[in-house]
């Protein structure tokens, strides 16, 4: 009998203290920003998961675009202060 190897699952959700890590907050303003900015979670019994899928989209929906590309150096920054 040949033995398979497992592969690791990659998880399709995970809970808070997992999400904020994943987004770079801590998990009180996750909270917040769950409350206030309807980033998306499900309850299952007493658990808050959040779908991955769903942290990267409410995650691109949150970029800011700027009007113009910013000076790539401080040689720029200064030329454009001078004119």
């Amino acid at each position: 009998m040949e033995h398979e190897t497992c592969k690791p699952l990659t998880p399709i959700a995970v809970r808070t203290r997992e999400a904020a890590e994943m987004l770079g907050l801590s998990e009180r303003s996750l909270l917040r920003l769950r409350d206030s900015e309807g980033i998306p979670y499900s309850k299952v019994g007493t658990a808050s998961l959040y779908s991955v899928d769903g942290l990267r989209e409410w995650l691109s929906q949150q970029t800011i675009k700027t009007r113009t590309a910013l000076p790539q150096t401080v040689k720029d920054v200064t030329h454009a202060n001078e004119a």
